[in-house]
C-alpha cells in the first residue's frame, strides 16, 4: 500500500521541481537532474537529465557540476567528451566538493582528458581524503605505497587505508589486511590482517579471497604420511613374497595391513587428483 503513495509523492514532488527549473532555480534544475537520470517519479530520460545538470552547472552548483562531468565521461545522455568532463571536475574541485576533487584525481593520475600529472592528482586525492572521502583515501594510500606524485611513506599509506577501510572500502580492506600480515608501515597483526582480509572477501574482492587462502594451514605431516605409505608398500610386497614372519604377533600384523592401506590411500588420492569432480561437470 505504501508504494503507490510514494511514486505519487514522487510524481508530484518532480512536477514542482520542474516548475522550479523552468524559472531558472539552479539547485532545482540539478536534482530535476538526478530525478530524470534515475527515474524518480518520473520517466527515465537520460538526455533530459544531462540537459538539466548543464543548466545548473552552468550557474555554478558543484553537484551539478560533478554529475554533468560524470556524464560527459561516460557519454550518458551527451556524447562523450574526457576533456568536457576534466574542465567541470575542476570548476566543482575548486570549490571543494570532495567528489570532484577525488574525480579529477583520477583523471590527472590516469591522463584521461587532461595531461597526465601525479603530484597534482596526489594533492587532490589529499584534499577529498582529509574531508572523508573513502576513495580518495585508498587512492592517497596507494599513492603513498608507490611513491606516485609524493615521497613515498608507509606508515602514512597505512593510516589513510584504515581510514577508508573502517569505512568499508573494500579494496582498503584488501590492501590493509596485506600490511597487517607483512607488518609494512604497522606492527605486524595476523589476526587483525585475515579480519580485514575477510571483510574485503565479504564483499566480493577476488584478491582477498587468494590472500586468505596463504593463510590456510598446509596438510599436516605430509612428508610422515609419505614415509609411512612407502613402508606399507614394503610390507604389502613382503607379505605377497611370503617374507612375513607368521611368528610375529596380532598387532605387528594390524599394523602392517594399517600401513598397507596408508599405502593404497595414497596411490588411490594420485589417481584421482586430476579428475574434475561431479560438481563441476
Amino acid at each position: 500500500d505504501d508504494e503507490p503513495k510514494k511514486e505519487k509523492n514522487e510524481a508530484e514532488a518532480v512536477s514542482y521541481l520542474r516548475l522550479a527549473a523552468d524559472q531558472g532555480l539552479a539547485t532545482a534544475q540539478n536534482v530535476l537532474g538526478v530525478c530524470l537520470r534515475d527515474g524518480l517519479g518520473v520517466t527515465k530520460d537520460r538526455v533530459e537529465a544531462a540537459r538539466h545538470f548543464r543548466l545548473a552547472a552552468d550557474q555554478g552548483v558543484a553537484q551539478a557540476q560533478v554529475n554533468l562531468a560524470v556524464a560527459l565521461l561516460e557519454g550518458d545522455g551527451v556524447d562523450k567528451d574526457a576533456t568536457e568532463s576534466v574542465r567541470y571536475q575542476r570548476l566543482a574541485a575548486d570549490q571543494g566538493l570532495a567528489a570532484a576533487q577525488f574525480g579529477l584525481g583520477v583523471c590527472l593520475v590516469s591522463g584521461t582528458g587532461v595531461a597526465k600529472n601525479e603530484a597534482e592528482a596526489a594533492r587532490h586525492f589529499r584534499l577529498a581524503a582529509d574531508q572523508g572521502h573513502a576513495g580518495a583515501q585508498f587512492w592517497l594510500a596507494r599513492c603513498l605505497l608507490h611513491g606516485t606524485g609524493l615521497a613515498k611513506d608507509d606508515t602514512e599509506a597505512v593510516r589513510y587505508l584504515h581510514l577508508a577501510a573502517d569505512q568499508g572500502f573494500a579494496e582498503a580492506q584488501n590492501s590493509l589486511g596485506v600490511r597487517l600480515l607483512q607488518g609494512t608501515g604497522v606492527a605486524k597483526d595476523v589476526a587483525e590482517g585475515e579480519r580485514y582480509l575477510r571483510l574485503a572477501a565479504a564483499q566480493g574482492v577476488a584478491g582477498a579471497k587468494q590472500n586468505l587462502a596463504t593463510l590456510m594451514p598446509a596438510a599436516p605431516f605430509p612428508f610422515a604420511l609419505t614415509l609411512l605409505q612407502l613402508a606399507g608398500l614394503a610390507l604389502l610386497v613382503f607379505g605377497g613374497l611370503g617374507l612375513w614372519d607368521k611368528s610375529r604377533s596380532w598387532s605387528s600384523y594390524s599394523l602392517w595391513l594399517m600401513l598397507g592401506g596408508f599405502f593404497l590411500e595414497g596411490l588411490h588420492t594420485a589417481l584421482t587428483r586430476d579428475r574434475p569432480s561431479r560438481k563441476n561437470a
